[in-house]
C-alpha cells in the first residue's frame, strides 16, 4: 500500500483591525467628495440638509456595496491588498455585500427619518450645523447616533477578539476578510 500524502490548501490569513482600519482610512478618502457634500449641505440651510441627506448617505453605502459585491473589495481594502469573501471562501455577491452594510442603512434610514423630524420646524436660513453642534437635535436622533457608535465599538470589540477576525457585519453577512498578495483583478483602476 502506497502511502499517499494530500495537499491541503494553506489556511488563510484573516485581515484585523489595523489593516482594516487603515482600509477603513483610505475609503474615506475616496469618500471625501460625499462628505464635503454632506457638510456644504450641512452649511446651506436646513432645507439643502434634508434634501440632500439621504442620497449621499445612500451613495456613500452603494461605493461600498458595489465594490464588495463586484470585486470582492472596496479601494481601500484593494490598496491594502485584502479580499471580503464567502465564509466558505467564495467571492461575495451584491447581496451578501448589502447584508454586510444592513445596519448602516438601518442607520441611514432612522437618522433622516429622525432628522427630518427633528429639523423639520427649524427656520430654513438656520444650518443644520449649528443646530447638530448646538444640540437641538431630538432624543430619538440622539438615541439613534448613540445607538450606532455603540454598534461601531462592539463591532470593532468582536472583530478584536474573534478568531478568523470577522466583525459583526461579518456575521451578519456570513462573510470574512483576508489578506491577499494578489490584487483583485479591476479593469478600471
Amino acid at each position: 500500500m502506497e502511502n499517499v500524502e494530500t495537499q491541503q490548501a494553506p489556511l488563510p490569513k484573516y485581515a484585523g483591525f489595523w489593516v482594516r482600519a487603515v482600509a477603513k482610512l483610505i475609503d474615506c478618502l475616496v469618500m471625501l467628495p460625499i462628505t464635503l457634500g454632506t457638510l456644504w449641505s450641512m452649511s446651506r440651510g436646513v432645507e439643502t440638509y434634508l434634501l440632500c441627506q439621504l442620497p449621499l448617505s445612500l451613495l456613500a453605502v452603494a461605493y461600498i456595496v458595489y465594490f464588495n459585491g463586484r470585486y470582492g473589495a472596496t479601494i481601500g481594502k484593494r490598496v491594502m491588498k485584502l479580499q471580503v469573501l464567502d465564509i466558505s471562501g467564495a467571492k461575495i455577491d451584491y447581496k451578501q455585500a448589502l447584508c454586510r452594510e444592513i445596519v448602516s442603512v438601518a442607520y441611514i434610514f432612522l437618522s433622516c427619518v429622525f432628522s427630518w423630524l427633528s429639523f423639520a420646524h427649524a427656520p430654513s436660513s438656520e444650518s443644520a450645523l449649528s443646530l447638530y453642534i448646538g444640540g437641538q437635535q431630538s432624543p430619538a436622533l440622539h438615541f439613534v447616533n448613540l445607538a450606532m457608535q455603540l454598534f461601531v465599538f462592539l463591532d470593532i470589540l468582536v472583530l478584536v477578539f474573534n478568531k478568523k477576525k470577522r466583525a459583526i457585519h461579518d456575521f451578519i453577512g456570513g462573510t470574512v476578510v483576508v489578506r491577499t498578495h494578489i490584487l483583485v483583478p479591476h479593469p478600471s483602476i
